[in-house]
């Protein structure tokens, strides 16, 4: 029986991985600027116009001074901006009569590190790095699949939790030519109250970047009723996030690489309620989330930036959803679920996600069933359109 400790072991172990690699990432922000595509400039300088780094656009250019044009180190200079995608904050340092150093720019880099983080990371690490805000999409997973759960209702037998295989792809309002991007995620129920949640993406914009993401859920609760069946829990969340960037552009650089730890937890209910052959039911989820970057070594744009990702207080969201079920024979039932996600803290700028889906449920045996549907969400100007599958094996 997986318990508390349980969810404890695997956090530390977590914890334990992360130190090696921030330090085996680079600590400085002009290796993140490097790795943006950009044009020569006759004068031998570096133009970068609108290069896209996750949230931002970055409009800089770098002038060659040590007799090497593809670095920026020692005596070169800079003049560089970093506007937000949506154009309500922006940041900069230099001018085309007054450039910066290597070295000044890195100090200012570090200074402002909250303000590159707002720009760069609206919505936390893993909705830019990972095209997903991981701690939303797994309060959706766990309402759709356990907190809506409705197997229950049309088998005798105790019904098991539902395990999810999901495959997603999004495309954003502004995207351009050859963007793209994909993930595959889902989650496993060990035990009734147990489950682990993991997400594998790929985007490619500016940057081709691959995340990934795994949580151990706990979730006990109390159920009473029979006719109408209304549940009552807790739950407790703890996982983290890696994501690897690579550069295509034509300089070779080293990957730009970021983490966090995330510990989340809230409470959760719902109710259902059988009426001839349609099944209802609705319920909601109150989170707050908590994430942790290792800061790696001191001095650097890395452990200036982890520290502002730190400082962050606990990211709060509701997520509320309601469900049917109609039993059109006895083993074949049509499915139809929506979930609203909301964020209630101002720190990130987290934009509502939207999510309907529809499915068909086959009844392989009492207690056992298996789903194949289509999902559609929105959040922001992203929408994600899925085909999953949900099983129930009765184990």
């Amino acid at each position: 029986m997986y318990t508390r400790h349980s969810i404890a072991a695997i956090a530390l172990c977590i914890v334990g991985i992360f130190p090696s690699l921030a330090r085996a990432q680079g600590a400085d922000f002009s290796n993140a600027i490097l790795s943006l595509p950009s044009q020569s400039l006759n004068s031998g300088a570096r133009a970068y116009n609108d290069a896209r780094l996750f949230g931002g656009l970055v409009t800089a250019t770098i002038v060659n001074n040590n007799g090497n044009a593809s670095d920026f180190r020692d005596n070169d200079t800079i003049v560089f901006r970093l506007t937000s995608r949506t154009g309500s904050l922006a940041t900069g340092i230099g001018s085309a009569t007054a450039p910066v150093t290597q070295a000044a720019f890195e100090q200012w880099a570090r200074d402002n590190a909250p303000t590159l983080l707002k720009i760069l990371f609206p919505g936390g690490l893993s909705a830019a790095a990972a095209g997903r805000d991981i701690s939303t999409l797994y309060s959706q997973q766990l309402l759709l699949t356990t907190i809506l759960d409705v197997d229950g209702a049309q088998t005798n037998a105790r019904p098991s939790p539902a395990g999810l295989l999901e495959s997603e792809w999004l495309r954003r309002d502004n995207r351009q030519n050859g963007d793209s991007a994909w993930g595959v995620q889902g989650s496993y129920p060990v035990t009734r109250t147990f489950s682990v949640q993991g997400r594998v993406g790929r985007q490619h914009e500016t940057l081709n970047t691959t995340a990934t993401s795994f949580a151990a859920d706990y979730h006990p609760f109390l159920e009473r009723g029979t006719t109408t069946i209304v549940r009552v829990g807790a739950s407790a969340r703890s996982g983290f996030l890696y994501a690897n960037s690579t550069s295509n552009g034509s300089l070779s650089t080293d990957p730009i690489r970021v983490g966090s730890i995330d510990i989340g937890g809230g409470g959760w209910a719902s109710v259902r309620r059988r009426v001839g052959s349609v099944t209802l039911g609705g319920g909601g989820l109150l989170q707050g989330t908590k994430s942790y970057m290792p800061p790696g070594d001191e001095g650097t744009f890395r452990a200036a930036f982890a520290h502002a990702l730190n400082d962050r207080g606990i990211a709060y969201d509701l997520t509320m959803g309601g469900t049917a079920r109609y039993d059109a024979t006895n083993t074949i039932s049509l499915i139809g679920r929506v979930a609203e996600t909301y964020s209630l803290d101002d720190s990130t700028d987290r934009p509502a996600m939207h999510t309907a889906l529809g499915g068909v449920m086959y009844v392989l045996a009492p207690g056992a069933s298996l789903d194949v549907g289509y999902k559609v969400t929105s959040f922001g100007e992203t929408l994600g359109q899925s085909v999953y599958f949900q099983g129930r094996f009765g184990w």
